[in-house]
């Protein structure tokens, strides 16, 4: 979810391109495209029309799998493979609903995420704390552990043995222990039949906890291996705990271009652990510095300091600290929202006043609430489009969607699809599929292992990934409806048969802690569990009455994400989500649905939101390689504020604000500057900008020199955007 201000999973939802990870070039094009959000100037006008609500339904319910010609796959160098390529459609603001600004101030343009350090995100947790790194120490005195006294026996290990074997043994186990155990490592020993299992246990106990060796019982008796044992050793290292102890530690990961999963996937990597033992409230955007939490199961504080010692050679950096150890780990949506620091620069067509007249107006207007671009995919086959075919039953067609020969993929993920449609051959395909195509790789392993249904082998996708597709069509839909209720009634108060938000609750999610335990300890999590709703959303229709005496507000107003547990508004736009999903063969009905292969329980997400604790500094400056916003990283070490540079030949903004998870931030800043945000605008301004900024970097060049002559640049196409800024950063360095 690259911007999405999740979790989820907003941006928990979890976003689309965390399952289409790749570390390759062209792969990453198609990411930043959808990130590296830039805009034009532009003369975008709340006209009314349909047309385009229509649109995007018509598309879908014509658009079938057509055979790939043979010579279309040979090449990944032209991107605009329409005619070789199934499926292909074009994606814009329009035709995904978002059409309307709320606010009238006039429209301009600035680039964003220049640089990394132009969009910082902060997590909020549920307390309303914003989230920093201040210190990568750990220190067990003044912590925020429990209490440090727990640790410290008030009893030596020799008298915790005795009172369970007797003097006379314990004094046998101290010999042991201090000679054989330390030199010999085929030595063990022996203790005495016991047919107590409760004292057995507590055996066990003591020597884990206090000798720090491993043992098990053999015919009744328990036996200890020597320390000296290489095999039983490393099985202790990864069972000694301190006493006392929850079983989980918190930590801060601070990181800087790096994917939320592929990070953890890192450290787990290093600390040779398994990643399904981290967790985190929600996943944070790419393209930018993040700071979050994360909690692992049985992993000391002190081995954590290790792993940052590790990390900090590393670039992009990553930095991780402010450990202590918690009872509970966090849950997907364990969050308030996010803090957003993000600069704008290169700003054209406005001056401070403008700029200073847009930001205001934005606090007090809000935003129409809309789903970014990036939540319908970044890949030629928006992910609505798989997710209608699932709603409708039609498994065969959605598993072609994912794995059919796609435009704008390098050679060899074309390859491998092209292979596969051609021949079947699961197993092949599989060696020939390229890193990061997960949802790929799942569904063909489905496949392979026999699956008796196109529906069954879904079910070997990762659900939080599985459900992005059908999520992709409910918020397509809630695009469309946002945009027509306000196109019809406005956004100035609530109108009948409205439904708005009458009470928030939080669940208090029961577990069996245990069960929970066990599962971690052998390493399994059932990707079926369902993630549970942190808060239960009620919700009344407006009556006559209400709006006569003005009982509610237009921030109250929601409309449903469409599902098997919400309502339909009661009045023309609960008419038009019916004619909505018709043009996609789709009934309400079909939402009422027990497969575990899709959810569509559904849900309420409000209308208009707003940002809140917004400030802003608007800035001239001269050398864009240097931040304008600081990130927790820049500030441990020991980094300055940023400063205006008087008369500076460029201008920028920064923009901090708070919004609530689940809301997107390019909808956010989309309505600061009155421009859109889909991809040919982002390609016009990435243009423009480099083209403009090669021109003055030749002439800055040769500035002692009489000669302003300037070498022609071609036009960027999107292999170049990825790394297009940072040859300029570097040229300027």
């Amino acid at each position: 979810m690259e911007n999405e201000n999740t979790n989820v999973k907003e941006d928990t939802t979890v976003d689309a391109s965390n399952s289409i990870r790749d570390d390759k070039k062209t792969e990453e094009t198609s990411s930043v495209i959808d990130s590296t959000i830039t805009t034009t100037t532009s003369n975008s006008t709340r006209t009314e029309t349909t047309t385009a609500s229509t649109s995007v339904a018509a598309t879908i319910s014509n658009s079938t799998p057509t055979e790939t010609t043979t010579n279309s796959a040979n090449s990944t160098d032209n991107l605009n493979l329409n005619s070789s390529f199934p499926h292909k459609v074009e994606r814009t603001e329009e035709s995904l609903g978002i059409k309307l600004f709320l606010g009238k101030s006039g429209s301009w343009s600035g680039l964003l995420k220049q640089r990394f350090s132009d969009f910082i995100v902060n997590e909020i947790d549920e307390q309303g704390n914003v989230i920093h790194l201040k210190t990568i120490d750990y220190t067990t005195t003044g912590s925020n552990d429990s209490d440090q006294s727990e640790s410290i026996p008030s009893t030596t290990k020799e008298e915790d043995l005795q009172k369970l074997i007797g003097e006379e043994k314990t004094k046998e186990f101290t010999e042991f222990f201090n000679g054989p155990n330390k030199t010999d490592p085929k030595a063990f020993f022996l203790f005495d039949v016991n047919e107590s299992k409760e004292q057995r246990t507590e055996l066990h106990k003591v020597i884990k906890l206090r000798y720090n060796l491993v043992s098990e019982t053999d015919n009744g008796k328990v036996k200890v291996w020597a320390e000296a044992n290489p095999k039983k050793k490393s099985i202790n290292d990864r069972q000694q705990w301190p006493i006392g102890k929850p079983k989980y530690v918190e930590f801060i990961l601070c990181k800087e271009n790096r994917d939320t999963m592929d990070t953890l996937s890192m450290m787990s990597r290093i600390l040779r652990n398994s990643e399904k033992n981290f967790s985190f409230a929600g996943t944070k955007d790419k393209r930018g510095i993040t700071t979050q939490r994360v909690t692992v199961w049985k992993v000391t504080p002190e081995k954590l300091v290790e792993l940052n010692t590790k990390l900090s050679t590393l670039s992009p950096p990553v930095r991780i600290g402010e450990y202590k150890f918690v009872e509970n780990h966090l849950r997907l949506g364990d969050l308030m929202g996010n803090r957003f620091s993000i600069v704008i620069r290169e700003i054209q067509g406005a001056d401070d006043n403008l700029i200073a007249e847009s930001i205001e107006t934005f606090k007090k207007t809000g935003f129409i609430n809309y789903f970014g671009m990036q939540r319908f995919g970044t890949g030629s086959i928006p992910t609505y489009e798989i997710g209608i075919a699932m709603i409708q039953g039609n498994w065969e067609k959605a598993a072609k969607l994912i794995l059919d020969p796609r435009d704008g993929e390098r050679e060899d993920a074309v390859k491998a699809r092209k292979y596969y449609k051609e021949t079947g051959d699961t197993k092949k395909t599989l060696t020939m599929l390229p890193r990061g195509l997960n949802a790929e790789r799942k569904l063909l392993i489905g496949l392979k292992n026999g699956q008796s249904s196109y529906q069954d082998a879904f079910y070997s996708i990762p659900r939080t990934l599985r459900m992005l597709y059908t999520h992709s069509y409910q918020s397509l839909i809630w695009n469309l409806m946002a945009t027509k209720r306000i196109e019809l009634f406005g956004f100035e108060k609530p109108i009948v048969g409205d439904l708005v938000i009458i009470s928030e609750e939080s669940i208090k999610i029961n577990e069996n802690e245990d069960q929970q335990d066990k599962q971690q300890e052998e390493e399994e999590i059932n990707e079926e569990t369902e993630i549970e709703e942190k808060k239960v959303i009620k919700v009344d229709y407006v009556t006559e009455e209400d709006v006569k005496n003005g009982r509610y507000t237009i921030q109250q107003v929601v409309l449903p994400l469409i599902g098997g547990n919400t309502l339909l508004p009661k009045n023309v736009i609960g008419e038009l989500y019916v004619e909505e999903l018709s043009k996609s063969n789709i009934q309400p009905s079909q939402f009422i649905s027990k497969n575990r292969a899709i959810d569509l329980r559904g849900g309420y997400r409000k209308l208009l939101e707003t940002a809140n604790d917004l400030t802003y500094k608007i800035f001239n400056y001269d050398d864009f390689t240097i931040p304008l916003a600081l990130s927790d990283i820049e500030i441990l070490k020991g980094s300055t504020e940023p400063v205006n540079v008087q008369d500076g030949k460029h201008k920028a903004v920064r923009v901090c604000f708070n919004l609530p998870s689940s809301t997107y931030a390019t909808m956010a800043y989309r309505e600061i500057l009155k421009s859109s945000s889909d991809m040919s605008s982002q390609m016009n301004m990435i243009n423009k900008n480099v083209n403009s900024n090669n021109k003055r970097i030749l002439v800055d060049t040769n500035e002692s020199s009489s000669t302003t002559t300037t070498t022609p640049t071609p036009k960027v196409d999107s292999e170049q955007i990825e790394e297009q800024p940072l040859k300029k950063q570097n040229t300027n360095q």
